[in-house]
């Protein structure tokens, strides 16, 4: 039940404040099994968004091109 009150819920876009850069070395955490197989699954689902977006953007660019009407 939850899980779905969470989906109903629309995400709102932070803006992103400009600091300024310090160059840190990260240090890698050992991640267990679960959690890394979430941040790969997470990965493959924000590659799949960003191609559906740029068919997208291609698609709309695409028809003023052709010059053909589109319904």
């Amino acid at each position: 039940m939850m899980m779905m009150m969470m989906m109903m819920k629309k995400k709102k876009k932070k803006k992103k404040k400009k600091k300024k850069k310090k160059k840190k070395k990260k240090k890698k955490k050992k991640m267990e099994e679960g959690e890394r197989m979430m941040t790969e699954k997470k990965k493959k689902q924000k590659r799949k968004r960003m191609k559906r977006r740029k068919k997208k953007v291609y698609f709309i660019l695409k028809l003023p091109l052709t010059g053909q009407p589109h319904s």
